[in-house]
């Protein structure tokens, strides 16, 4: 919220005042906003450590497969809070996923989405290599993750980007 940024110019009594301006709003978006920005942050660190296992080498890339295979399982955990909260606090995302032929035609998602995690995960294992054979696969596998966790959400909210709005 825009309201936040005004903070460091406010004194302690307009701070106060600045919050109860939001505060109506705040308590029905915080929720969205958790949801969606914690995985979106753990999907950022996937990808960059996942950037650097494929660029660098030594010490610094031991320690990207780390960070990696920890962020692998955070980015999964929050996949599957965005997928399932999100057709339970909207009917009409639950109806576009629920319904004859789209779910039959989407069933695929959530299994590919597994694969996709699955896999960087094997690959992580075997890592890391002195011929840095297969430092592009946790690369490859975090981006197309990504970009099928957020072709999910566009099709759940296409038309309306503000849930329920």
């Amino acid at each position: 919220m825009g309201v936040g940024i005004l903070f460091p110019f406010a004194s302690n009594e307009e701070k106060d005042m600045l919050v109860a301006t939001i505060g109506p709003f705040w308590d029905a978006n915080e929720t969205w906003l958790v949801l969606a920005i914690g995985p979106l942050l753990v999907a950022y660190s996937s990808i960059g450590a996942s950037w650097l296992i494929l660029k660098t080498e030594y010490t610094l890339q031991a320690k990207a497969i780390d960070w990696a295979q920890g962020g692998i399982w955070g980015l999964a955990i929050g996949l599957g809070a965005v997928s399932l909260a999100t057709p339970l606090v909207s009917p009409r995302v639950f109806d576009k996923w629920s319904t004859y032929p789209e779910i039959v035609l989407l069933a695929p998602m959530p299994l590919l989405s597994a694969v996709l995690v699955w896999m960087p995960w094997r690959s992580l294992q075997r890592l890391p290599k002195t011929t840095d054979k297969g430092a592009r696969a946790p690369f490859c596998y975090a981006i197309s993750l990504f970009v099928l966790a957020f072709g999910g959400l566009a099709y759940s909210f296409y038309l309306y980007v503000v849930p329920e709005n």
